[in-house]
């Protein structure tokens, strides 16, 4: 089960670099605020940036192969120019501007262990329905790209902390700032990567005494990037190219104090706000009661289930009725404040957070969640670029 792990291969930027302006946000968040992105991209100016290594999906439609030719160019000239220095595995920790602090583990993860089909049992899963037609459009980023700089993060469930106290800390590799309320990063290297492989071993014996079969790692964000990665090594490999077989991700305990599911808002982008609102009054029901933003600014509340993931599934499925006979579009919104300005081009709905306990017996015992039912915290504490890896 180790070999689902692999160490070393890790580009870190080199020292001289201000990862204040290196590291940005997963290119998932904001994905209705190109104000946002237009911010970050004056913030980092000329600078050495991962910005210009990603391709923020509040942009996709717009001039998709020059931006992505762009990113392309970027690497090859990074690479070049001999702006990275390698690492082995890196230790996090991030503290973020709500008061929370994690840790984390940079490696790689063999793709032939990962698997998003309904009902799989392979070590690494996804914990949500992926949804097929945004995978493609990141094929398409990435199938010539030369570099990857993740926003995966693996979910494991070590309640005795037996990975951290194994891999220890050793010497220190970065430490800054980060922008637009992102809060603090370090990281350092691990004392010993065999020990920390022989944890992950031992918790992947564990889960398969429990679950039947292993369950070492769950997809808790950027699951279509994963997903993305394992189609284009096998679209790579069927044209007779080279593929990278393995991903770069950054996993975390769950029972990590840092960790904190929210819940994932729906936006309804509609010219008729108020007849979605009905529609979805006469749909749903239950002892839950949540809020519903409108587009002339008033508010409303809607019945829903109490129980966090059967309200996700009833919100989305009524969602999905309502657009496969209006044609309205949907979008997935982190945080209330950003889902209040939303909600201008339609009807913001909020919705109630899982509790992160119920998570590895329910995928196993179910299989996958519905889709975005949780996010790991609020959108500026997500993972920020930073390391990176050849693909090939």
């Amino acid at each position: 089960m180790t070999d689902i792990i692999r160490t070393g291969g890790i580009l870190l930027p080199e020292k001289h670099i201000d990862i204040y302006k290196w590291a940005v946000i997963a290119c998932d968040q904001f994905t209705s605020d190109p104000h946002y992105w237009r911010r970050l991209d004056e913030l980092v100016g000329d600078a050495p940036s991962t910005l210009r290594l990603i391709y923020p999906e509040c942009f996709l439609g717009e001039n998709d192969d020059l931006r992505i030719n762009a990113v392309n160019a970027a690497m090859r000239s990074y690479i070049e120019r001999g702006l990275f220095r390698p690492a082995e595995c890196v230790r996090t920790v991030r503290e973020t501007v709500y008061g929370r602090r994690r840790t984390g583990f940079v490696f790689s993860v063999d793709l032939d262990a990962y698997s998003y089909a309904p009902g799989n049992k392979a070590p690494i899963r996804a914990t949500e329905d992926t949804i097929a037609e945004r995978i493609p459009p990141r094929v398409h980023i990435r199938y010539n790209a030369e570099l990857e700089i993740p926003h995966i993060m693996l979910l494991y469930s070590d309640p005795e902390f037996t990975v951290e106290s194994a891999a220890g800390a050793g010497e220190a590799l970065y430490e800054s700032r980060l922008n637009m309320r992102g809060g603090r990063v370090s990281g350092c290297e691990i004392a010993s990567t065999d020990a920390m492989k022989r944890a992950f071993e031992k918790l992947a014996s564990d889960s398969e005494k429990v679950y039947g079969s292993p369950l070492l790692f769950l997809v808790g964000d950027g699951n279509h990037s994963l997903a993305a990665a394992a189609r284009c090594r096998a679209e790579r490999e069927n044209a007779g190219l080279k593929a990278g077989r393995y991903a770069l991700v950054e996993a975390v305990n769950i029972f990590d104090a840092g960790v904190v599911f929210e819940p994932i808002h729906r936006l309804a982008v509609t010219s008729k706000p108020h007849e979605l609102v009905s529609y979805l009054g006469d749909r749903l029901s239950g002892d839950g009661k949540t809020k519903v933003f409108l587009s002339d600014g008033s508010v409303g509340t809607l019945s829903i289930p109490d129980d966090g993931i059967r309200a996700v599934e009833a919100v989305q499925k009524a969602l999905d009725d309502y657009s496969a006979e209006n044609g309205c579009r949907i979008d997935y919104i982190h945080g209330e404040e950003s889902l209040r300005k939303a909600s201008r081009a339609g009807v913001g709905i909020m919705l109630p957070a899982m509790a992160k306990r119920e998570l590895f017996n329910y995928v196993a015992s179910n299989g996958i969640l519905p889709r975005k039912t949780f996010s790991l915290g609020e959108a500026e504490e997500k993972r920020y670029y930073l390391e990176a890896a050849r693909i090939v």
